[in-house]
């Protein structure tokens, strides 16, 4: 999905010449689709508490991915410009970098909220990205859904990020 969503950022920016346009494309769908996951958990698990402390760490990790994505686009324009010989603007850059900064200050702030829940709460935090989707919107299938499979705790991501960033 990401690939779609560069992509279309690209052709957003060839169509329309601007990048302010394709910089938040991607940064906007991976904000709401994270803020879809935020509001399931906050509603869905039966201890209130520990669904809180988990939605935050879900809406920093939607931020500090779309701030990657952001960089990714910042990547993508410099090869374009470098192939194209079309100059790009710097407030087109600026646009990007912006996005950049609210995902990384976003991320960090809503991060550190959630580490402080979950130490309040003595929770343990499990992130795994689209996690409604796998679970086909039923909290309760959670554990079924996953299985034995191994995944990678994006939690450590967002506590660890939060921690060394200032």
């Amino acid at each position: 999905m990401t690939i779609l969503l560069f992509i279309a950022a690209l052709l957003l920016y060839i169509v329309t010449g601007d990048t302010t346009l394709s910089a938040w494309l991607p940064f906007l769908y991976t904000i709401f689709s994270s803020l879809g996951t935020t509001l399931w958990l906050r509603r869905t698990d039966p201890n209130r508490a520990r669904g809180r402390a988990c939605s935050w760490f879900y809406l920093s990790w939607g931020c500090l991915s779309a701030a990657g994505k952001a960089l990714g686009i910042l990547v993508v324009l410099g090869l374009w410009e470098s192939l194209t010989k079309k100059r790009i603007q710097d407030a087109e850059y600026e646009a990007n970098g912006l996005g950049m900064l609210f995902g990384i200050v976003l991320g960090l702030m809503f991060g550190r909220i959630g580490m402080s829940r979950a130490r309040r709460g003595r929770f343990q935090v499990f992130v795994i990205p689209r996690l409604k989707k796998i679970c086909h919107g039923d909290f309760f299938a959670i554990g079924t859904a996953l299985g034995d499979q191994r995944r990678i705790n994006f939690g450590f991501f967002v506590a660890a990020v939060s921690i060394i960033l200032p």
